[in-house]
């Protein structure tokens, strides 16, 4: 008998763990659209880039329309709120709608004359934006920690990891954007901000991988598959292009202003990456 898990579409009665394949690259991109758009909104937000927030929420609304069209009926996708008492689905839906509500009223009330949303960032409305944010940063953790079976996704680095990459890859874009339009001494430091960021995410990423490995079963399982059997996914795209690679060029002030924008791809396409590896390697527990 093979000791390959079974994927989970496999029509096999053999004891074994089995590999989930019902997320997989097309969730990857929408966590990573909502971490960007929601991070990147509020610096925008904060330098008062109207164009920049435009295009943040842009990266949010599309993130929705790839969520919608995984549904069955896309039709009746607003009833996907009606369970947020017991589903972090449903709360991860109604989170995104407020925010972007919110978001198009306030780029909308800087772009139309005698629109008054908001006279500064104590405002009620702004703080519930804020709070939204936050949790749609966390939400790909919540999320994955709801499945119970995958012990790999129970790992409360999950949320951290969800919340870092997010925000670290938003913050990236913002600062491919600001070095071409902000004085030298705000992009500097941003440069730093965001270089103990991608740290703090590296060694996050660390501490997961040696706590999978320590740990029986489906949950060591996932991190060994990672790691052996996913090496372009995991070492060269995840942690070599969308993290180490940003961290040395912007630690070490390696990149121009016109290269920032290539250090932005990168790490978004590592984000895709990790996002991508950790739903691809979930394993449920040994089952029928």
């Amino acid at each position: 008998m093979s000791n390959k898990p079974f994927k989970q579409s496999d029509l096999s009665f053999a004891i074994g763990p089995k590999f989930q394949t019902v997320w997989g690259l097309r969730e990857a991109i929408v966590f990573m659209l909502e971490g960007v758009g929601v991070s990147s909104f509020f610096w925008f937000a904060f330098s008062d880039n109207v164009m920049g927030m435009a295009c943040a929420l842009t990266a949010v609304g599309v993130a929705v329309a790839l969520l919608l069209s995984h549904l069955g009926r896309p039709s009746v996708a607003w009833r996907a709120i009606t369970n947020i008492r017991r589903s972090w689905i449903s709360r991860g839906t109604a989170a995104i709608g407020l925010f972007f509500v919110l978001a198009a009223t306030h780029i909308g009330s800087l772009v139309i004359p005698g629109v008054e949303f908001v006279q500064n960032l104590s405002s009620p409305l702004l703080l519930i934006l804020f709070f939204a944010g936050i949790f749609i940063l966390l939400y790909p953790g919540f999320a994955m920690r709801a499945s119970a079976g995958i012990a790999f996704w129970l790992n409360p680095n999950h949320l951290s990891l969800s919340f870092l990459n997010g925000f670290s890859s938003g913050m990236i874009v913002y600062l491919a954007v600001a070095s071409a339009i902000e004085p030298q001494e705000t992009v500097g430091l941003m440069g730093d901000l965001c270089t103990i960021l991608l740290l703090v995410t590296v060694i996050s990423t660390l501490i997961l991988t040696h706590q999978s490995l320590q740990r029986d079963g489906a949950a060591a399982l996932s991190m060994r598959t990672l790691i052996k059997h996913e090496p372009v996914l995991f070492w060269l795209l995840a942690l070599g292009l969308g993290l180490v690679a940003p961290l040395i060029i912007i630690g070490f002030d390696i990149a121009g202003p016109g290269s920032i924008a290539l250090v932005a791809v990168g790490r978004i396409i590592g984000d895709i990456a990790f996002r991508y590896a950790i739903l691809k390697v979930g394993a449920f527990e040994s089952v029928l």
